[in-house]
């Protein structure tokens, strides 16, 4: 009697300790996003992160109008045989934003951009005053590939509404 006592022991035993560990095996949490940290607000989908406007990278820890920063040598088709230097800086009001200076080879003329995803950035049409005091309305876009950014840019010199529609490429210096 006490060898079959001792079996069922054992046998209930074996049994719990399957039960727990299916039990335990099925509780698990496999959530892909375990583990993975998205910074500057982005959010994790199927492991990945979803980064909010301005920012880029696995986990979201570049800001994407970091590429533009930079000093250029420019040339224009509406300028031919005409160079000049321009820089872009980050805006301090909105991550995604950034100053190019001297656009066109005007002193004063500053515009704002906007990097959009990837490799491409907006100026969104915006009205600036020169070093002289004349009034400008720009706006167009550019693509950057390695060093170099090749853009399509409207100038409005406002005081008699000549407009030039130009293709640039900036190369960084």
């Amino acid at each position: 009697m006490k060898t079959s006592t001792s079996i069922k022991t054992i046998f209930l035993l074996i049994f719990m300790a399957l039960s727990t560990s299916v039990l335990l095996n099925s509780c698990k949490d496999d959530d892909p996003c375990d583990g993975v940290e998205c910074l500057n607000g982005g959010i994790c989908n199927d492991g990945n992160c979803a980064c909010l406007t301005g920012y880029e990278g696995t986990n979201c820890g570049t800001e994407t109008r970091n590429k533009f920063l930079a000093a250029y040598n420019c040339t224009n088709t509406c300028f031919p045989g005409t160079s000049y230097s321009s820089s872009s800086s980050p805006s301090a009001v909105d991550v995604s934003k950034f100053i190019i200076t001297n656009m066109g080879n005007v002193g004063g003329l500053d515009v704002v951009a906007k990097a959009t995803g990837g490799a491409i950035f907006a100026i969104e049409n915006q009205t600036v005053t020169d070093n002289d005091g004349d009034s400008w309305t720009m706006s167009g876009q550019g693509s950057l590939v390695g060093n170099v950014i090749t853009a399509n840019i409207t100038y409005v010199f406002n005081p008699n509404q000549n407009t030039f529609t130009c293709t640039e490429s900036w190369v960084k210096q």
